[in-house]
């Protein structure tokens, strides 16, 4: 995964405008934003968010310190940036300097932002600088437009109204019954486009949220699929928006197939933060084990590397059936074991 991490030429100024891209919202004051940086390789992006009713103890700050090292040296990162957000997220910043470094990850640069100002934290009064309004297009490009707040983010993700899933639930009856039949390349080439329109402020058309929905949940080896082919290309970013649009747009019957791959896709790329993987592994529901796979993985730190390892094991004895064969729980990816 580390490979496929964006090459990034810009300043520290332009680094610190591009956390809320990289996190998907802008983070509250009493945050503290870290992200890993080696030379020009900008690697995965951290954010311990402000909780008023339960503010942070010392035993807290460490042990998600220890997992963000464990995780930062997994991928082979050794260095990052902090950025606090407020005097209280600076504070964290402060702290947290120590705690990495003794974990074995040094931070380069800590800085505060407070309002639209930011400055480099250390012992000696520095000049603040203005906050740059965007990042550089390089940046903006490999993410997505960032939500006002983490709960604004987290609603993002929440499912659409009834009366729209009862439509697509008719529109997958149809679908699942043959009227129209579709191949992995037309799915992956809608997800492109939903993805491509969502950036541009427009809503996916329900037959074709209905149409791509009902490919990956008539059987486990579709929804493999499209996992494997958007998680093999870094390029791909539209169609991984796209799906997970998908998983919170579809009919109720194909939510777990749907947001468990947005997940795993999501994850094993990089292209969604940890905040959004779990919301989609949790829309997955609780009894669907790739997503609480993809979960447990991406709030604990494990190597993206591992998960994507076993998609290019499953993906070398798979073939694509046409819908509706075996029934979704009984196939997994990976060698054969217990269903994902």
């Amino acid at each position: 995964m580390s490979e496929q991490r964006p090459r990034v030429q810009v300043g520290l100024g332009e680094l610190v405008a591009a956390v809320p891209h990289i996190a998907g919202y802008y983070p509250s004051d009493g945050s503290l934003a870290i992200l890993a940086l080696d030379g020009a390789r900008l690697g995965p992006t951290v954010v311990l968010y402000a909780q008023p009713e339960r503010p942070m103890t010392h035993l807290d700050l460490v042990g998600a310190l220890d997992k963000v090292a464990q995780h930062f040296i997994s991928e082979q990162f050794t260095k990052c940036i902090l950025v606090g957000y407020g005097l209280a997220g600076a504070e964290l910043a402060s702290r947290a300097d120590i705690v990495l470094n003794l974990d074995g990850v040094h931070a380069e640069e800590a800085v505060v932002v407070d309002g639209r100002r930011w400055r480099i934290i250390g012992p000696d009064p520095i000049s603040t600088f203005d906050l740059l309004p965007s990042p550089p297009a390089s940046i903006i490009n490999q993410y997505p437009t960032p939500a006002p707040t983490r709960e604004a983010a987290q609603s993002s993700m929440s499912r659409s109204p009834l009366s729209v899933h009862e439509q697509l639930g008719r529109v997958a009856e149809n679908e699942l019954a043959g009227s129209k039949q579709v191949s992995l390349d037309e799915v992956t080439g809608t997800l492109r486009e939903m993805g491509a329109n969502i950036k541009s402020g427009r809503t996916p058309d329900v037959i074709d949220v209905a149409r791509v929905a009902a490919f990956m949940a008539s059987h486990a080896n579709n929804r493999d699929a499209v996992i494997i082919k958007l998680a093999a290309s870094s390029s791909e970013l539209d169609a991984v928006v796209g799906l997970a649009q998908c998983a919170r747009m579809c009919q109720e019957s194909a939510v777990p197939a749907v947001a468990g791959a947005a997940a795993c896709v999501g994850y094993v790329t990089g292209r969604l933060g940890v905040p959004h993987v779990s919301e989609l592994a949790q829309m997955a529901g609780a009894e669907n084990r790739l997503g609480q796979l993809v979960r447990f993985c991406a709030e604990n730190g494990i190597n993206p590397q591992l998960v994507r390892e076993s998609l290019e094991r499953r993906s070398k004895s798979m073939s694509v059936p046409k819908p509706g064969l075996r029934p979704l729980e009984h196939q997994s990816i990976g060698p054969p074991g217990p269903a994902i």
